[in-house]
């Protein structure tokens, strides 16, 4: 069995499941999930300063952090 995993942002109302993605066990969803991650991050860092302090985007596993990026 594998870990669930699911891609999440975020903002004022707390954690919520990227629109479009799915928590999901299925084999190679990491992998996946990573992908958007990491187009998410790149499309964030021009804008990073105009982010409110809150603002995440995380692939948890049973609520806790696998992979975390947080404007500052």
């Amino acid at each position: 069995m594998y870990p669930t995993y699911a891609l999440e942002v975020r903002g004022e109302d707390g954690w919520q499941i990227v629109d479009g993605t799915e928590a999901s066990s299925r084999p190679h969803h990491y992998d996946t999930l990573r992908a958007e991650f990491d187009k998410l991050v790149n499309a964030a860092h021009p804008y990073t300063a105009h982010f409110v302090q809150e603002f995440a985007i995380r692939i948890s596993s049973n609520g806790q952090a696998v992979d975390i990026w947080a404007a500052h």
